[in-house]
């Protein structure tokens, strides 16, 4: 092979070793980055602090303000909490419907998928149940 085709083939694995880098790194940092993000809002206080930045309230509003998204925080929280209680009740409901279909095999696999989604998603609500009123004012 000459000299000439090594360094084209050189430069073009680099430029594709770049790419691949490039976009799986990109996407680990998206996902770092939001899963931040969204942290601190699910936080009792990260939806109060991100709606009064947003808001920016004058000094008289500040107090009325706070109490309305304090009372907005909780009936969210509370929401969240039924949502989540009514969606495992329907999963697990859902899988024993399933018993008496499924194979072993298949079984297991949708346990798997399960456990796979749990380890995933489920640390993330972690910051519930709400916390007393007056932690939040």
């Amino acid at each position: 092979m000459e000299v000439k085709t090594k360094s084209y083939l050189m430069i073009t694995a680099t430029l594709i070793l770049g790419i691949i880098i490039g976009i799986v790194g990109s996407g680990m940092f998206r996902n770092y980055v939001f899963e931040k993000r969204m942290e601190k809002f699910r936080s009792r206080l990260g939806f109060i602090e991100h709606m009064e930045k947003i808001i920016q309230p004058e000094p008289s509003q500040k107090d009325i303000l706070r109490e309305k998204l304090v009372s907005q925080q909780q009936q969210f929280t509370e929401l969240s909490m039924q949502f989540r209680a009514k969606m495992d009740s329907l999963n697990n409901e859902f899988k024993k419907d399933l018993d008496n279909i499924l194979t072993d095999e298949q079984q297991e696999r949708l346990d798997k998928s399960f456990e796979r989604f749990k380890s995933r998603y489920g640390d993330k609500q972690k910051h519930y149940p709400p916390p007393p009123p007056q932690e939040l004012k």
